[in-house]
């Protein structure tokens, strides 16, 4: 007996049927695939920190990402994202409070007081970002030119956007700007094979600084009130080196932690402070150069497997990214070198679902559902058994009925029936005689997430808990002239593997079945794999896959599935 038989599928409708009954007593909200990654950006000398935090769910797919600043005391605020967009990231703060970054396809800026307003474009452009900003308001960044190019922009405090000169055709990127308004950053060479650190005066004339003696790379990465510049280069054999540039351009190549090989530096004080980021062989570690040169570690976490000092501030105060078995994670180091977690700020209701009626706009829906597979060819389910030989019953059609209740705060589901019809009647099979399909126990557990991944196009999914004894599913065939008696199997999720099944909307251009407006579902990405807990003659594991459609009732109690349906969250 074989573990997996080519032709033993239950499909379409009968795995909606689990999905749903699974999420009867889920709980709406649930953590447990969901985990998120901080990256700093920013610090001014109050010591406020901005950056970002993105939310990733089921470990995969396209994150959401909020700007978020941290106070003093470690606080963290979610910055609001432009209207009718989703998305945000913080950049820059200056030390009014004024915070720049992106929000969707829009460079934007914060007020101290948190609102936020969209920077202008370049003539004919679409698209910008903001990455620095200077307390007389003078903000950095890039923005898209009519022809669909990335180039370097200035905004003045009247908000007016100005393109800023590149050293070549290749492109230049500005990273940061001091409150002279000078500003650095780095750009290719014409070639497009070697990084070339530069400066921007003032005036908006741009300069190449220097690279180390027979080296041909470099990137600037931050700068002082006095002009003086950090970044990294490489020497002659290509060794990458954390460097530190005075106001009149000379180089100066800043030492490696004893037994390391690499080093970048990002962010310098007006004191000469440099910090940035050492490389030890498996780790890289936060590090601090002293104005005089000599090299200093930072304190790092327990179980800490990386991390990097990104930014200092007047006060001596470093602040970057730590990472351990936890995540990834922003850091603060105080004057006397304690390092702190600053926390994420809250999870929205992002990932939580509201199913409603028609589209993204209509009302939360409650009522009666009904689930049944897209097609015919769509919902066959493939039965084998083993004895004397294998043979295959196949029948071609199955749905499910049940209730749900979604409040726009949530969705919870309940009542599931469950059968070849919803109403338990068998369906003829393939063999002359009937394949019939039942739940055992609808107590499991499970959790539906609204989780849009442009990757697989999916704006949902379903995940079913592993190791989950309640949930059963229970196959009974006859086939007169085939079997001699009728034979009867059931199947649980096994201990390793739990159900992941991607929802998509009505108008999704990915969904299974474009011919089908309705909210879909599917498992035809990875399939769903159930263990035989009980039964004989049949075999050891069982695949579903699914592709199926789920609709509701206009008229409450009609029993007519006539309702679109559509998931979107709940925020």
């Amino acid at each position: 007996m074989t573990l997996r038989r080519p032709g033993m599928r239950l499909a379409a409708a009968v795995t909606v049927a689990i999905v749903l009954a699974l999420c009867a007593v889920a709980p709406v909200h649930a953590d447990a695939l969901i985990r998120s990654v901080s990256s700093f950006k920013d610090m001014n000398d109050s010591g406020v920190v901005v950056g970002s935090t993105s939310f990733y769910i089921d470990g995969s797919g396209s994150p959401v990402t909020h700007a978020v600043r941290w106070e003093p005391n470690g606080s963290p605020t979610r910055l609001p994202d432009l209207p009718g967009k989703k998305s945000a990231a913080a950049s820059g703060i200056n030390n009014t409070g004024t915070i720049v970054g992106t929000s969707g396809s829009s460079a934007v800026k914060w007020s101290a007081s948190g609102s936020v307003t969209a920077l202008a474009n370049l003539p004919g452009g679409w698209s910008a970002r903001a990455v620095g900003v200077n307390d007389a308001g003078v903000v950095i960044g890039e923005a898209v030119t009519q022809s669909g190019l990335w180039r370097p922009v200035r905004w003045n405090p009247d908000g007016t956007i100005a393109q800023l000169p590149m050293l070549s055709s290749t492109g230049s990127i500005p990273v940061a700007i001091n409150q002279d308004g000078v500003i650095v950053g780095y750009g290719l060479y014409a070639g497009g094979d070697h990084w070339q650190a530069v400066r921007w005066g003032a005036n908006g004339a741009i300069t190449a600084l220097p690279n180390l003696p027979g080296g041909n790379s470099a990137i600037a990465h931050g700068i002082n009130d006095n002009g003086a510049i950090a970044g990294e280069a490489s020497d002659s054999a290509g060794n990458w080196y954390a460097v530190r540039w005075s106001a009149n351009g000379t180089i100066t190549q800043l030492p490696y932690l004893p037994g390391g090989d690499g080093a970048r530096a990002w962010g310098i004080n007006d004191a000469g402070v440099v910090v940035g980021q050492a490389d030890l062989p498996g780790r890289r570690r936060a590090v601090r150069w002293n104005a005089d040169g000599t090299i200093v570690p930072l304190a790092d976490l327990s179980g800490e497997w990386a991390s990097g000092a990104k930014g200092i501030n007047a006060t001596g105060t470093i602040a970057g990214e730590a990472s351990d078995n936890s995540g990834a994670h922003v850091v603060r180091w105080s004057a006397g070198g304690a390092i702190n977690v600053l926390p994420d700020p809250p999870r929205g209701l992002e990932f939580v679902p509201t199913i409603r009626r028609d589209s993204a706009t209509g009302a939360p829906y409650s009522g009666r559902f009904r689930a049944r597979s897209l097609t015919d060819s769509l919902g066959a389910v493939y039965v084998v058994h083993e004895t004397p030989d294998p043979s295959y019953a196949t029948c071609m059609f199955a749905q499910i009925d049940g209730h749900l209740t979604s409040d726009g705060t949530g969705t919870a589901i309940d009542g599931v029936r469950m059968g070849n019809d919803g109403n338990g009647q068998a369906c003829p099979n393939s063999l002359g005689g009937t394949t019939t399909i039942s739940a055992v126990g609808i107590q499991g557990t499970g959790t539906i997430y609204h989780a849009p991944d442009s990757d697989s196009g999916r704006d949902g999914f379903l995940q079913l808990d592993a190791d989950n004894p309640q949930f059963q599913i229970e196959i009974t065939v006859t086939a007169p002239g085939t079997l001699p008696q009728p034979i009867t199997c059931t199947y649980g999720l096994s201990a390793e593997v739990g159900a992941n099944l991607r929802l998509f909307n009505r108008y999704n251009s990915q969904r299974p079945d474009l011919g089908t407006d309705e909210l879909q579902t599917s498992t035809s990405y990875q399939g769903l794999t159930l263990t035989k807990t009980d039964g004989g003659d049949c075999g050891d594991e069982l695949t579903i896959l699914l592709d199926a459609k789920i609709t509701g009732e206009k008229v409450a109690g009609s029993g007519v599935y006539d309702q679109s349906l559509f998931l979107t969250g709940a925020s």
